[in-house]
């Protein structure tokens, strides 16, 4: 088969295997356009080839008409999805058939690209290397969206590799001589593999952790449950960060905050060092909409606001509680924000709640539930006859502007019995009046009264903090005035304290008293245990909570959350302010060192030293097994040859020792000598030899004189040949022709 034809096969086949990411039946249906597309770039690229310039002016125009082209196709896709290319590929487009406009130009760009790129290193400058490159970049599209790429599609992609290879050995292209059959696609494997350990990974794909543990001994990737998407009834997920994979849990589209929680945890067990979560405060109860009406009210603009309304409706207001600097100071902003979040491979059961979350929205939204902790839930667990992709939007107030300011005028610090009279005498003002704002004052009031409760129940669970941590937490928080000065005194206490964060460190006492007043190492659990244990004791409102961190990646609005970003973390509640989180837990060990962000960047570009090692290794052994068998091949060749002439017959041994004399005098570079006759040979033999070195003269002329009674005579006489060992010295004088 002509190299032109499996090249245009090769490409055509990238281009499909694509396509095959959004489905098996996208890829049937999109075939025939894959191969016109395909075509016409093929039949571009050969008149490009054959035709210079005539062919350069035609390709100019070419690359305007596909520029306008996928404009016009991700455009239109754009006003038909309601959203950006790219987020319709990172989620493999949710409903790919429907975005007709997105798949024409997924088509004509792959298409162009992989025709274009498998012409020129195919039928102008061949590079089996490029080639094989060419064949990984599906599988890496693959690994961005985290989707399972069919074995199938790799055997197509090598195979078509393999035999493209082959043609092009047998016809080699414009005199170019291709790379040994066995040689280049060796050493580019190896070099894949040298640099797949040297470059930083993301690590999403699900077959990495299994190549980790095959190769490496790592603890490789757990298949998730099912629906991944069971809650624990105790805490201690973030216990076990070292021993979690990189899997990519959920891809988050829109702004972020970093802190997604999963579930609150509320009453700590001094006896198993855990917490669990308390009856009523985590259940969900209350529909989705009547959560998000009534929390919609938590605004700070709108609290400035009415506050500002009560003072212009009874004056004295701001006076009696010393709120003029908030109601004369500038207007705090806290948007609405929407995020779109993403699980890979699973239907959520729980959904996770950012700081501030308003309200969380998917396909089955009536069967949404809250909780008074703020954790969202289905009612009857994970929804198995959804679509795996079938991701959620959250709505939430983003504060990472309006907080700071907003605990600036000094509303945080106002005592918790003066707020809950302040918030009070608001809602009677405004309500007195007849003012809409009312619903926020309430709002405000009734998030304060749940606290209250909150800290009420925890109040005998509070009571069996150990006399040792009680000392402490007052002895750091004594001297405070208000909830929020106490949280920053005991924030500081750990992070001007002597810890050292260490994921790997197992203590042989799991208490919050050994944490901290002995180890000073542990995980993100220990410090969240140990603040909200110590913040409880000075008085404060605060409970435990579990979920992740989320990660930023090189495209602007693009988050991920790993299996690796489970974290702990504690959540206190300021007067006037809300759940506020907190975070006690100090850097990573390993990242101590690094002061700046671009230190921590250059911790992220270390090799992968263990994949390094493995791979020079196996190179090493692949090398010396290489040299070994050029050098034991050729030994074996000919041990197996010297055994056949010892049995063989006189006239067929004579055959076989000219037929093994002309392979190697070929090999040697002795020009066609099997069209030679015996004696011609005989003479070539000796011209390749120095005048001082041609002692085996006569050998040569009796060995060609034995042949040529042996092909050329009527009726050769057997009787008449020299024995066996005569013909083994004549051979050995012609192969010591050819050593010379």
């Amino acid at each position: 088969m002509k190299p032109l034809y499996l090249a245009w096969s090769l490409s055509a086949a990238l281009t499909a295997i694509v396509m095959s990411l959004y489905g098996d039946f996208l890829a049937f249906t999109s075939l025939p356009a894959v191969m016109v597309v395909c075509t016409l770039c093929f039949l571009l690229c050969r008149f490009v080839d054959r035709h210079r310039l005539l062919g350069t002016l035609l390709l100019i125009p070419s690359f305007f008409l596909l520029g306008f082209l996928l404009r016009l196709f991700l455009t239109a896709g754009s006003q038909q999805t309601g959203m950006g290319f790219r987020e319709w590929m990172l989620t493999r487009g949710e409903d790919a058939g429907f975005s007709i406009m997105y798949v024409c130009g997924l088509i004509l760009g792959a298409g162009f690209f992989f025709s274009i790129t498998v012409y020129y290193f195919t039928m102008v400058q061949y590079r089996i290397s490029f080639l094989a490159l060419l064949g990984l970049m599906p599988c890496v599209l693959y690994a961005k969206v985290i989707a399972d790429i069919d074995n199938v599609c790799l055997l197509i992609i090598a195979a078509l590799e393999i035999l493209l290879h082959i043609s092009v050995r047998r016809a080699p292209i414009k005199g170019l001589k291709p790379f040994s059959f066995l040689g280049a696609p060796l050493c580019f494997v190896f070099m894949v593999l040298l640099l797949s350990a040297a470059i930083p990974k993301e690590n999403d794909a699900r077959y990495y952790d299994r190549f980790e543990t095959l190769f490496l001994g790592e603890t490789g990737a757990d298949t998730p449950d099912e629906d991944y998407s069971h809650l624990s009834d105790y805490s201690g997920n973030a216990d076990f960060f070292s021993e979690m994979t990189s899997r990519r849990l959920y891809n988050i589209q829109g702004t972020s905050g970093r802190y997604y929680k999963r579930q609150n945890f509320d009453l700590y067990d001094f006896d198993q060092d855990r917490w669990a979560p308390a009856p009523g405060w985590n259940e969900p109860v209350t529909p989705i909409n009547d959560w998000r009406s009534t929390h919609l009210s938590l605004s700070f603009s709108s609290l400035q606001e009415a506050m500002r309304h009560a003072e212009r409706l009874e004056p004295g207001f701001a006076e009696k509680y010393g709120l003029e600097g908030l109601i004369n100071g500038p207007d705090l902003v806290d948007p609405v924000t929407s995020t779109r979040i993403q699980p890979i491979g699973f239907t959520p059961a729980y959904y996770l709640a950012s700081p501030s979350s308003i309200a969380v929205f998917s396909t089955d939204a009536e069967s949404i539930l809250a909780s008074p902790s703020g954790t969202y839930q289905n009612k009857g667990g994970a929804k198995p006859d959804l679509p795996y992709y079938a991701g959620y939007s959250e709505t939430f107030f983003h504060r990472q502007a309006s907080l700071p300011g907003w605990i600036q005028t000094g509303i945080a610090d106002m005592p918790m019995d003066i707020s809950d009279d302040m918030l009070s005498d608001l809602y009677q003002i405004l309500h007195r009046h007849h003012s809409r704002l009312d619903l926020t004052a309430k709002a405000f009031a009734d998030q304060q009264s749940d606290a209250g409760q909150y800290r009420k129940d925890m109040e005998e669970n509070t009571a069996c903090i150990s006399q040792k941590l009680q000392e402490l937490a007052l002895g750091l928080t004594g001297e405070c005035r208000s909830d929020r000065e106490k949280a920053a005194a005991l924030l500081n206490y750990f992070e001007e304290g002597d810890f050292i964060y260490d994921v790997e460190y197992k203590p042989r006492d799991t208490s919050p008293e050994y944490f901290l007043f002995t180890s000073r190492r542990g995980s993100c659990s220990d410090y969240a245990s140990a603040y909200v244990l110590l913040a409880r004791a000075a008085g404060l409102t605060v409970r435990y909570a579990e979920g992740f961190l989320a990660e930023g990646t090189s495209w602007e609005d693009f988050y991920v959350i790993r299996n690796t970003g489970a974290h702990a973390w504690p959540e206190v509640y300021l007067p006037n302010t809300g759940w506020v989180n907190v975070e006690p837990t100090v850097g990573r060990e390993e990242t101590k060192h690094f002061s700046d962000e671009l230190g921590r960047h250059l911790l992220k570009l270390l090799p992968d030293g263990s994949l390094v090692r493995l791979v020079i290794f196996a190179g090493f052994l692949i090398g010396l097994l290489f040299v070994l068998l050029r050098l034991l091949l050729p030994l074996a060749a000919e041990l197996i040859f010297r055994i056949r002439i010892c049995f063989a017959p006189l006239d067929a041994c004579a055959i076989l020792i000219y037929r093994h004399l002309l392979k190697k005098a070929e090999n040697k570079g002795l020009h066609n000598p099997q069209a030679m006759t015996p004696r011609e040979f005989a003479d070539a033999l000796m011209e390749m030899q120095r005048p001082s070195d041609r002692d085996t003269a006569p050998e040569l002329g009796l060995l060609s004189h034995i042949l040529e009674l042996i092909l050329y005579a009527p009726a050769p006489d057997i009787s008449s040949l020299p024995d066996r060992k005569t013909l083994i010295r004549l051979y050995q004088a012609g192969a010591k022709a050819l050593r010379k």
